[in-house]
């Protein structure tokens, strides 16, 4: 995946983008605002029957809970070759995308518009989503 890395500097620890969520440790700066928001993406990923598993995660972007992309990797017993998905969550509703599409955080976030665009223009025309 081609991605700008960004930095932030959060009690002396220099987060470098993307973040395996596994490095991420209780001592840093709203710790307990990331964790529930990793939460929320978890639950809403193994909502699908076809998540059996979360194997790994990544923090590609945190606003905490306004807003934040996960890269995250699954187990998908429907299929092998699709085990990689994009999560948005936040104060948004969440989204998945898969990696085939958007290949960067900013086309993440324009394809996540798009189809919450279009979304709303079936809610509106009460067509079926």
């Amino acid at each position: 995946m081609k991605n700008a890395i960004s930095r932030s500097v959060c009690k002396g620890f220099n987060m470098t983008y993307p973040i395996n969520y596994k490095a991420i440790t209780p001592d840093i700066d709203f710790y307990p605002e990331l964790k529930a928001v990793h939460e929320e993406a978890k639950n809403y990923l193994l909502g699908f029957k076809w998540c059996t598993e979360i194997k790994n995660s990544f923090l590609y972007t945190n606003l905490g809970n306004t807003f934040c992309i996960f890269l995250f990797e699954i187990i998908n017993p429907q299929s092998n070759e699709d085990n990689f998905l994009w999560v948005i969550v936040g104060d948004i509703p969440p989204m998945y995308l898969d990696v085939c599409g958007p290949q960067t955080t900013k086309e993440v976030v324009e394809d996540y518009i798009g189809l919450a665009e279009d979304w709303i223009s079936h809610v509106k025309g009460g067509k079926p989503c």
